[in-house]
């Protein structure tokens, strides 16, 4: 009986602290959104008043919106699977590189998987912006058939200008796509080559470590978005 009661004791114990811990989350979570909520209603009311000649203040949701999806991206259900943390400590990167220029040889042809996306990259790279290049990845999207750029986003100071330089490119639109590692990127530095693809439609997606896992899924969205846009060209 004792048994019994030191197991029930231990269950909940363990209970009380991940409980306690999942109501500290949430409340971030509610407070995130909450201000995300306000910034809405703020920048709504600031483009009204625009419209109508009125003075008004710069808009702050995708700022809130960036600090909403840092918190929702970090809960559980999202974390990398195990073989994904494994594949990231296992691969192999060089971090003294800032950037990895695509080739411009033309594969034996795309992949089947990501037709549009393959096809689209050979007049336009895709770019990968943050994080450390890696070239088994590289090598991993050549081998469907995916010309990449990579570029290792600047630390400290020196990040606003690189993040500026990145945008202009794309609003020159020299990519097919963008995929954003913000793991060790400051929100600014983000929200500027976000809004550079909004500003052009370019396809884009955020990502941490960016594992093989989690680009897939990215490259699965970018070839529908492609795939469309082909089928409006052709019309």
């Amino acid at each position: 009986m004792k048994d019994l009661e030191d197991v029930l004791t231990k269950i909940e114990n363990a209970y009380g602290k991940q409980k306690s811990d999942i109501d500290y989350k949430f409340a971030i979570l509610l407070t995130k959104l909450e201000k995300y909520r306000d910034a809405r209603h703020q920048d709504l009311l600031n483009t009204f008043l625009k419209q109508n000649g009125i003075e008004s203040g710069p808009l702050k949701s995708e700022l809130a919106a960036l600090e909403l999806y840092d918190v929702v991206s970090g809960l559980p259900e999202f974390h990398v699977t195990e073989e994904e943390e494994k594949e990231e400590k296992n691969e192999p990167t060089n971090t003294n590189e800032k950037t990895a220029t695509p080739t411009a040889e033309k594969t034996e042809g795309p992949s089947v998987e990501f037709p549009h996306l393959a096809n689209y990259s050979l007049e336009k790279p895709l770019l990968i912006f943050g994080g450390f290049i890696n070239h088994d990845k590289i090598k991993w999207m050549e081998d469907h058939g995916i010309r990449v750029e990579w570029i290792s986003n600047e630390a400290g100071a020196r990040a606003a200008n690189e993040a500026t330089r990145v945008s202009e490119r794309i609003k020159r639109q020299a990519f097919c796509g963008v995929i954003v590692l913000n793991e060790l990127m400051g929100h600014q530095e983000t929200l500027c080559i976000l809004a550079a693809c909004r500003a052009t439609n370019t396809p884009y997606g955020t990502g941490k470590k960016g594992g093989q896992g989690q680009l897939r899924t990215l490259f699965v969205e970018f070839n529908t978005v492609l795939g469309n846009l082909h089928d409006v060209k052709k019309e």
